[in-house]
């Protein structure tokens, strides 16, 4: 508990000075002498006067004084709340193996349905990024809680030679320190899907140091099959799923390795890599109102109890 206005405390002098005039006035309190003819009309009067209810209003009024300074105090406790947050950038392959139809219609075709349902189902705090990448990545969209920006970025995606998962690393990895820049605690995170090994660009080792020191975790997806096939100049040619390059990656940055052989399977992948991205929060919250009802219940106690306990003599 803490208070974000401590000057009002110093009401507590004047408050004090008033508890401790009444203790003065009860120990130096004069005894009267009266005259009464009948003594258990006296004993009657006076029975009341005896009993610590005459305590009552003045402790009440004391309590009630001391709960509206702590209101004006404003007490205030932080509570911590667990939130899902995160700035995800998902980095997806889109060289020629990509055309393979061993995951039907297509590897990227079937990406691309994983990926909207990915967005989809993201919760409204998640912001999402967008990177293609081939022999060179391409920021299509920055991290944004804008949906059908990151939509309309997958629906764009289009075939290019090579591979470069360096590059999508790299390419990722800045558009997330361009966007924490503020330090606002929102955790950043990489997924990159692809289908093959590394052949063009920065050497994924280099891309991994560079996320590894920035603390951003590279979580990979290696998708396709081993009996995947595309016609490429002419020529059908095997292009087997390979999974090394995204496995070291994975590894070297903290990340989580998967591998997915269908449109199911990589939806799958994608959700267990983004349920653990969250943040706690932590959050001001005030307890004036709740002092100052106190306070003011401890005055109409206070009055109250001067009616009930008010002495009178006949």
């Amino acid at each position: 508990m803490s208070f974000e206005n401590t000057q009002a405390f110093v009401l507590l002098l004047p408050v004090a000075l008033l508890a401790i005039g009444y203790l003065v006035v009860q120990l130096r309190q004069p005894r009267f002498t009266v005259r009464f003819g009948n003594l258990e009309l006296l004993e009657r009067a006076t029975s009341r006067r005896r009993g610590v209810g005459r305590h009552a209003a003045p402790l009440l009024l004391v309590g009630g004084l001391v709960g509206l300074v702590g209101a004006a105090a404003d007490p205030t406790s932080v509570e911590t709340t667990t939130e899902a947050r995160a700035r995800v950038v998902l980095a997806i392959d889109v060289s020629p193996s990509m055309l393979a139809n061993d995951v039907g219609p297509t590897r990227l075709v079937a990406a691309q349905e994983a990926a909207r349902e990915l967005i989809d189902g993201l919760p409204a705090s998640f912001e999402f990024g967008v990177v293609q990448f081939a022999g060179e990545a391409t920021l299509l969209v920055p991290p944004t809680t804008d949906r059908l920006a990151a939509l309309q970025a997958i629906d764009s995606l289009e075939v290019a030679s090579e591979t470069g998962i360096g590059e999508a690393v790299d390419a990722s990895l800045g558009t997330l320190l361009r966007t924490t820049t503020g330090g606002d605690g929102i955790p950043g995170a990489i997924v990159v899907m692809s289908d093959g090994k590394s052949t063009a660009g920065r050497a994924v080792e280099e891309a991994a140091e560079l996320a590894a020191e920035a603390g951003i975790s590279v979580s990979t997806i290696a998708f396709g099959t081993e009996g995947g096939e595309v016609e490429l100049g002419g020529q059908l040619q095997s292009v087997p799923v390979d999974g090394s390059s995204l496995e070291l990656l994975a590894g070297l940055t903290d990340g989580r390795h998967f591998t997915a052989a269908d449109g199911d399977e990589l939806a799958a992948a994608y959700q267990e890599i983004i349920e653990p991205l969250e943040i706690e929060v932590e959050t001001l919250v005030s307890h004036m109102a709740t002092v100052l009802v106190a306070g003011v219940l401890l005055l109409l106690l206070a009055a109250g109890a001067s009616l009930v306990f008010e002495e009178r003599l006949p």
